[in-house]
């Protein structure tokens, strides 16, 4: 017994603790069992082990650091998900894909060239509705990353900084230019010059859905973090951070709720608001959507806005989520094929396929959420953190970009292939390298238009200012090189 207390002092320190039983089952007696408790300052961890009797206790202290199995922990809602990070930074080129097809398609083109398709009209239908969907419900859960770190006002001055900006500026200079840019290609009325065409702008916003533009995204944000901030505090007070999934039941309804309820719920809100607001639509048949429209209702984004920070802070969400990763991955393919079959037959706007697009909507929102969750949740590294930086940028000038690139290679050119994938790939490719160098040369070494387009200054030295006062301070100081002191009218040095 001496022996073993010996070694099971000598082991100690390397020893891990857990609250397991650790030994193999060979080395179970059918005593009585006795349970003891070896723990180690180095680690701080306990290692509770049950034997048979003392001396298979004294045994069970030589543990091997090599015999632990780790124990796996339960997801906390204060780790940070990076998933969210590489989804929002990706969907970024997806929403540039959306563009840039809405400018070949048949009924979204701007008509800044001829060529259209119906193809990219049901490529519009599928990248319509969902992605806006992850988009607002990552956005949610980004809220709550940031009110876990900050008190709510420097919540609202951080939604602040980050997105009233870059919607003004692409409100008021952006929109403005790409509007005028079509008008140079044809499109509308013809003006004298930019000048004369501004002082009309706004009094004509049917064009692109209004001055906002793709800009709306950052409006619906801000106005969304001043409207739930009492609640998310609420939430953050009460410290609501689990939800009960152990039974059959609940588990069921859960399910039943989000894979069924949830979509059917949103397509009768969305109906009833349709018919509210737009004086022009039937009972059945939706003419025009004036004022709602059906991608940019903004009580179904609140809610998906909210359910996004109850995601980042219960992580039994994301689980029951990922659970049925491959349901989802089948019904969202159904789905969206169905979908786009309705529309290619039946386009006219009744309530049957718009409800499919909801269900296609929450099934395929799921699937990618959870895909990215079970793959990417933990994995960090230097392209991640330059996405995350470059993403914002790219999402306030992509739209200026695309229309300026098509101007330039079919209103000016007037030579370009005809053979309409061509001409889409070659925007496509050309909007992405254009907006990702014009953010690296123009906006990433200015604070002032970092500013501009919601990012956070720059330190000195990486400012194009700043690497210019260092080249010109180590310039002078080569310049000035220490010499040896002469003694007058010797012609020899001072002997020092």
């Amino acid at each position: 017994m001496g022996h073993a207390k010996g070694s099971a002092e000598g082991e100690q320190a390397s020893v891990p603790k857990l609250s397991e039983p650790l030994l193999p089952e060979d080395h179970v007696d059918s005593s009585v069992p006795i349970s003891t408790t070896v723990s180690t300052s180095a680690t701080g961890i306990k290692l509770h082990i049950v034997t048979s009797s003392a001396d298979s206790c004294a045994k069970s202290a030589l543990v091997k650091a090599s015999d632990v199995q780790a124990v796996p922990k339960k997801p906390s809602s204060k780790a940070r998900r990076y998933d969210v990070d590489w989804l929002r930074s990706i969907l970024i080129i997806e929403v540039l894909l959306h563009h840039t097809a809405g400018n070949f398609s048949v009924n979204e083109s701007s008509g800044m060239q001829s060529m259209s398709s119906y193809f990219f009209d049901y490529c519009m239908t599928w990248t319509y509705q969902w992605p806006m969907m992850v988009f607002f419900a990552l956005s949610g859960m980004g809220s709550y990353y940031s009110l876990r770190s900050r008190s709510w006002k420097e919540y609202l001055k951080e939604r602040t900084l980050r997105l009233v900006p870059p919607f003004l500026f692409g409100v008021f200079i952006l929109n403005p230019v790409e509007q005028y840019l079509m008008t140079l290609c044809g499109v509308g009325n013809s003006y004298d010059s930019f000048w004369s065409f501004y002082s009309t702008y706004w009094t004509s916003l049917s064009i692109n859905h209004g001055a906002q533009g793709v800009h709306w995204f950052l409006l619906y944000l801000y106005q969304y973090s001043w409207l739930t901030l009492p609640l998310f505090l609420h939430w953050k007070k009460t410290n609501s951070s689990s939800i009960n999934l152990t039974t059959r039941t609940r588990r069921a309804l859960f399910y039943l709720g989000i894979a069924v309820a949830f979509p059917v719920m949103f397509w009768i809100i969305n109906g009833i608001m349709i018919q509210f607001f737009d004086a022009n639509a039937s009972s059945l048949h939706i003419t025009n959507w004036m004022f709602i429209r059906e991608s940019r209702n903004p009580l179904l984004f609140l809610i998906i806005f909210s359910c996004g920070y109850l995601m980042g802070a219960i992580p039994e969400i994301q689980e029951a989520i990922d659970k049925y990763f491959w349901f989802w991955v089948a019904s969202g393919t159904v789905l969206s094929v169905t979908g786009v079959t309705v529309e290619a037959l039946w386009s006219d706007g009744r309530f049957y396929p718009r409800l499919i697009m909801w269900f296609e909507t929450f099934h395929v929102s799921f699937a990618v959420m959870a895909g990215f969750h079970r793959t990417l949740a933990n994995y960090r590294n230097g392209f991640l953190d330059w996405l995350s930086e470059v993403a914002m940028p790219v999402y306030v000038i992509h739209i200026f970009v695309i229309s300026s690139v098509i101007f330039c290679l079919f209103c000016l050119l007037q030579s370009f292939p005809e053979i309409i994938l061509l001409r889409f790939a070659v925007v496509f490719v050309l909007a992405i390298f254009l907006s990702v160098a014009t953010y690296e040369v123009v906006f990433k070494r200015i604070n002032v238009l970092r500013f501009i387009i919601g990012l956070r200054a720059a330190p000195p030295s990486e400012t194009y200012w700043g690497m210019l006062t260092q080249k010109l301070s180590k310039k002078k100081s080569a310049a000035v090189k220490p010499t040896d002191s002469v003694a007058p009218d010797s012609g020899k040095p001072l002997a020092v």
